[in-house]
Parts: structure tokens; C-alpha cells; sequence
């Protein structure tokens, strides 16, 4: 088992998790976990990118979870797709990240 760690500063575009965090080809994960940074302004999304899926966009149109704007003193919003049972693992290919260009979130997995 690996972690890996990694701080997105969003752009024009949406950005994937794998991109992100430079993982191997076909690596799957156990455990993804996605949160806005603390100074963000705007509120940020979790999205898919696959073919089957429609695509998130950087306004935040299709997306799975919007991850709200942080507050001072309050915990932050957070995305979470943790595997269950030794049947299940998590293709991090399908996920993306969005967000007001210039601010960013973490993004945290561990591999199988």
C-alpha cells in the first residue's frame, strides 16, 4: 500500500485525479479523499470524466459532490469514496477536480 498526496491549483480545465497525482497506469485505490483549500473563495467540485459519463466542467456542471465554500473555525466540506470488502477498489481514471481558476484543493489516496 502507497500514499499519495497532491495540491491542485485549478485553471482553465478540469483536472484529473490520476493527472494529479501521478499515479501509475492502472493503479486502483482503496481510498480517495478530496477537500477544498482553506483560503478558497468560491465553492469547488468533484466530478467524472468517463465516456459514459457526462463530463464535469469547469463551472461545475455535471458534477458529483460541490465541496461549499470553507468558514473559519468549521470543518471543511469533503469528498470520500473509500473501498469496501476486498471485492470493491476505486478506479481514480473516472474522477476530476474543478474550480475558480487560482484557488485549489488536496487530494489524498492510498493504493492498493
Amino acid at each position: 500500500m502507497a500514499a499519495y498526496n497532491a495540491t491542485v491549483t485549478f485553471g482553465a480545465s478540469v483536472t484529473s485525479v490520476v493527472t494529479a497525482l501521478g499515479l501509475p497506469v492502472d493503479t486502483f485505490l482503496r481510498r480517495l479523499i478530496i477537500e477544498p483549500l482553506r483560503a478558497n473563495t468560491h465553492a469547488s467540485w468533484v466530478g467524472l470524466i468517463t465516456p459514459n459519463a457526462a463530463a464535469l466542467t469547469t463551472s461545475g456542471v455535471n458534477k458529483v459532490q460541490e465541496m461549499g465554500i470553507p468558514t473559519a473555525g468549521v470543518a471543511l466540506d469533503r469528498f470520500v469514496d473509500a473501498a469496501s470488502g476486498s471485492d470493491h477498489n476505486i478506479d481514480p481514471g473516472v474522477y476530476a477536480v474543478a474550480g475558480t481558476a487560482g484557488e485549489g484543493c488536496t487530494i489524498s489516496a492510498l493504493t492498493i
